[in-house]
This record gives C-alpha cells, structure tokens and sequence, in this order.
C-alpha cells in the first residue's frame, strides 16, 4: 500500500467499504454508543488512532471492565492507542489510565510522531473485521460497520504505518512502570 495520510480516510473506505453493511454516523450520542458497543464485544484487538481520548468512550465503567477481562481471555489480546494530544488524559479519563496502569502488558500508549493535523480524522479498529471512523475531530460525522475486512485492513496498515513513526507518549510515561 502506497503511503496514505489520515485525512485521506473517507477516500480510502469509500473505495473498499461493504457500503450495505456500513451505518452513517451524524451525532455524538450514536458515535458514543457505537464505539462502547464494539469495546464491549471486543475478542483480540483494539486499534484507536484519534485526536485525543473521549472521556464518554473508554472512560465508561462497563468498557473498562470489559477491557479487564480482555486479557485475561485471550492472552495474545492487545489495545493499541495512538493519539495526536493526551494532556487532558490523565485526568478526564481517570479510571481508564488506571487500569491501563494494571494491564501495562495489554494497553500501549503511543503519541503522533511528526504528523500534525489540525482536523484530524479518528478510528478504531476491533478484531480485524469492526471500524468506526470520525471524519474529523470537531464533529460526529463518521461510519460504522461490524463486518468489513477490506476497510479494516486499509486502516490498520494506515494505522501501523503511524504506529511506527510515533513515540511513547510523556503525559503517560508511568503507564509503562
């Protein structure tokens, strides 16, 4: 795959996308829930790639005990977090840097390298066959679909190809204590 920038998303899934399959999102209410709902059924792996965290996501109670179990039922399971600005993390999202202290070994925390977008688009990626995408950090405009492979594949190679060009976050160095 030839070297793709983030905001070239909506491009990237519209080529690929199982359109049948997939729900536009247009509020915060329903992108919340989306995303909660994936959390929660998640078997492997988690990919978030995002401006920063929201609080209302992974922050949730029932998220954080599913993402406790994670682990613990499949040993090879792995959440994956790369995000543009984590300032705000450590205390908006308290209880989920809490226990991603105790799970060090399952959560890794990782900051943008060089890129630096100003709207920046976001998604998760759960269990290679689940997305949801954000067109851009200031709105809820996205899509989601719990069953399409090609997308998920373009934005995980997407998101490892950033993966590798990031560096551990310093706001959240002590999750690696």
């Amino acid at each position: 795959m030839t070297s793709t920038e983030p905001q070239d998303l909506s491009e990237d899934i519209n080529a690929t996308s199982s359109d049948s399959l997939a729900v536009e999102i247009s509020n915060r209410s329903t992108f919340h829930q989306i995303s909660r709902i994936m959390l929660l059924h998640a078997k492997r792996t988690i990919d978030i790639y995002a401006f920063k965290l929201e609080p209302d996501i992974v922050n949730h109670e029932s998220v954080i005990n599913a993402l406790k179990i994670l682990p613990r039922q499949y040993s090879k399971a792995r959440l994956r977090i790369l995000v543009q600005e984590s300032r705000e993390t450590v205390t908006e999202c308290a209880a989920f840097v809490e226990m991603a202290r105790k799970y060090s070994s399952f959560v890794e925390f990782r900051r943008m390298g060089d890129l630096k977008e100003t709207n920046p688009a976001s998604w998760m990626t759960v269990d290679n066959d689940k997305y949801i995408t954000r067109n851009n950090y200031h709105s809820y405009h996205g899509k989601a679909c719990h069953l399409d492979k090609p997308v998920v594949q373009t934005l995980n190679e997407l998101f490892n190809e950033q993966w590798e060009k990031s560096t551990p976050d310093p706001e959240l160095r002590r999750l690696f204590v």
